[in-house]
């Protein structure tokens, strides 16, 4: 899928609406990897993992935490920032054409995502809007 298509195929998600009324519509030139508390951290953790663009998981992962709820919620947030990243990581056209170079890429990729999402679980609680409405 191009980049286009994933941004279609993000938008049409049924919680998409949701995403938007939370933190506004997704703007592609925007990053929103790295904790928006930190001007540093952001600056330094990039959108791509070896070249593939993961922009929109991090803004569904950034919309879940505005969004806010339980423990369970935010571990669902966690979960839902490194599924739809992995779903870019396969979807995204290849871009090596040196035989095994896309596998070690996408190998790669997820990787550095399993690194993101630790770090979440690790440090993001901070960050997460907890509310006992639910």
């Amino acid at each position: 899928m191009t980049g286009k298509e994933l941004i279609t195929w993000f938008k049409s998600l049924p919680d998409y609406p949701k995403y938007a009324k939370a933190i506004g519509e997704y703007i592609d030139q925007l990053g929103y990897a790295g904790p928006e508390n930190s001007k540093v951290l952001s600056y330094i953790i990039p959108e791509t993992l070896y070249g593939i663009c993961c922009n929109l998981a991090f803004y569904q992962h950034d919309a879940k935490y505005e969004i806010g709820g339980t423990k369970k919620d935010r571990f669902d947030a966690d979960v839902a920032m490194l599924g739809t990243a992995l779903f870019i990581i396969e979807n995204t056209p290849n871009r090596w054409y040196i035989w095994g170079g896309n596998g070690i890429r996408r190998r790669l990729a997820e990787r550095r995502l399993l690194k993101y999402y630790n770090a979440v679980r690790w440090g993001g609680k901070s960050s997460f809007n907890f509310r006992d409405d639910k």
